[in-house]
């Protein structure tokens, strides 16, 4: 695959920001005649955002852009799982690469969302949950106790929107950091939905569909979720 020949045929359908039926036939065509994979196509898709964040004016601009380009890739992934293939996909900070796994992954979600989370104070990421919610997602949040009190927590935010949500009142800290949305994905590591998680410390996400993964996570969630507000 020729990354500059694709990256001059998407820039040339850039122009008028718009890619018009003739340009999307020359593309297919020319796609066709390099026998293009799959694997050659996950490459055209990331020129085709590079070459999009190049357009954009504005940082905000850009990162919605990288923030679309994670939530395709999860549902490619998904997608791909129900094809009989496993998802497999892990990140590291500092940078962005984290946080742009977790927000792809909220926007991912179709059904359900259960987040069992230490602290959430990345607003970023806070808009995630709430884009979720509005759209219909069934969103369950566990977090800390003591955390939910930090100065910068969007926990009252998502109680205010009807979001329920579970602490754990212990002198013990629920220092999980996971998510699982529909049942069939789960995103872990030892990332905190923080900024700091991202911009300063070394951090980890990993992402997989693994029933064999998938379904230990939930069914702890669920526990938690019984158990904790017994223990008030």
């Amino acid at each position: 695959m020729d990354r500059i020949e694709i990256s001059k045929i998407l820039r040339a359908t850039l122009d008028d920001h718009r890619m018009s039926r003739g340009e999307k036939q020359a593309l297919r065509a020319r796609l066709e005649e390099l026998h293009a994979s799959r694997k050659d196509l996950n490459v055209v898709r990331a020129i085709l955002f590079d070459v999009a964040r190049d357009e954009a004016k504005d940082q905000t601009t850009r990162d919605i852009l990288g923030w679309a380009e994670e939530a395709v890739k999860v549902l490619d992934g998904m997608r791909r799982g129900d094809q009989g293939e496993t998802i497999a996909d892990a990140a590291f900070t500092p940078g962005r690469e984290c946080l742009k796994r977790v927000t792809g992954f909220l926007a991912s979600a179709q059904k359900t969302c259960d987040i069992c989370v230490f602290t959430i104070t990345d607003d970023r990421i806070a808009r995630a949950i709430e884009a979720a919610h509005r759209r219909g997602v069934s969103i369950r949040i566990i977090t800390d106790d003591e955390k939910a009190l930090d100065l910068g927590t969007d926990i009252p935010k998502f109680k205010k929107l009807g979001i329920p949500v579970v602490t754990d009142h212990a002198t013990s800290h629920m220092h999980h950091k996971f998510a699982v949305i529909d049942k069939v994905a789960l995103l872990s590591g030892s990332f905190n939905w923080t900024r700091s998680a991202s911009e300063v410390n070394q951090e980890n996400v990993l992402i997989t569909s693994d029933p064999r993964l998938v379904a230990p996570f939930a069914t702890e969630f669920d526990r938690l979720w019984v158990e904790l507000p017994k223990k008030r």
